[in-house]
């Protein structure tokens, strides 16, 4: 494992987390929900600008393999979505996860593998700074 998901296995604390941005204003984080559809999962969850200035926030959606047969980073990057907020508003914001966002390499294996099991979603401004979690049965 290399970059954010080494440091994250081995409980590092980075200088600046992966993801990691500066803001003139704040950001929470409320209100999610998920939803599998097919062979997707849609994520969706409010953001809102709780500061004094208008600014731009990187709400990004990490999984974790519960259940793997194989080590595993403790969160990988799955999707993100930019937001641009006026001071004191909300927005409700999706992200489609298909089923490839589930799979991992095995090199065991030679190829592409999808273990059925428990999957934990985190979203949060960066790797190290998630707010919002759920749980998925895949």
């Amino acid at each position: 494992m290399v970059g954010y998901r080494y440091f994250d296995t081995e409980e590092i604390a980075p200088i600046f987390p992966f993801g990691h941005g500066l803001s003139y204003t704040s950001f929470d984080y409320s209100d999610l929900t998920v939803d599998k559809q097919g062979e997707a999962a849609v994520l969706t969850f409010t953001v809102t600008n709780t500061g004094d200035a208008a600014g731009a926030e990187v709400a990004q959606v990490y999984v974790h393999d519960v259940e793997s047969s194989e080590v595993r980073p403790l969160r990988e990057l799955k999707g993100f979505e930019k937001v641009y907020l006026e001071a004191g508003s909300s927005t409700q914001v999706s992200v489609v996860l298909p089923q490839e966002a589930f799979q991992f390499y095995s090199e065991k294996q030679s190829g592409w593998v999808l273990e059925p099991g428990a999957f934990q979603l985190q979203v949060g401004s960066s790797s190290r700074d998630t707010r919002l979690t759920a749980d998925l049965d895949w």
